[in-house]
């Protein structure tokens, strides 16, 4: 299994030009790969956002139409600076929660994005 590796998670949403203002207000880079399609690089990884409409192939389009969306998915994103990051983030008007220290040794907060995927970022808290 050493010959394996992630690149990418898709996330099927339910109005992508929704989700690319969204994510372009809280000061994410975000590429269009084509009509309906939007990629988020950070580092060796990427997020891709798929507007579940378009969606052809039968297997792939039975899950794209499942919904409540974002229930129990969290994306980790690491910070290397909190505090300005949750202040700018908070500025933008996003739907954040408060900054808070955990018990496993992070301080961080969530964006909540138009169809409830969670963006939880953090920063170690010996950092």
């Amino acid at each position: 299994m050493n010959s394996l590796g992630v690149y990418a998670i898709v996330f099927y949403v339910n109005d992508i030009n929704a989700t690319l203002k969204h994510y372009e207000k809280i000061g994410f880079n975000v590429e269009v790969i084509k009509e309906g399609h939007l990629k988020i690089a950070l580092s060796n990884f990427e997020f891709e956002f798929h507007d579940k409409k378009l969606e052809t192939i039968e297997e792939l389009k039975a899950e794209a139409n499942k919904d409540p969306k974002g229930n129990g998915a969290f994306i980790y994103v690491k910070s290397n600076d909190i505090y300005t990051d949750y202040e700018s983030i908070k500025e933008s008007g996003a739907i954040v929660s408060n900054i808070s220290k955990r018990p496993w040794g992070t301080i961080e907060f969530s964006i909540t994005d138009p169809d409830g995927y969670k963006l939880m970022i953090y920063q170690l808290s010996n950092e």
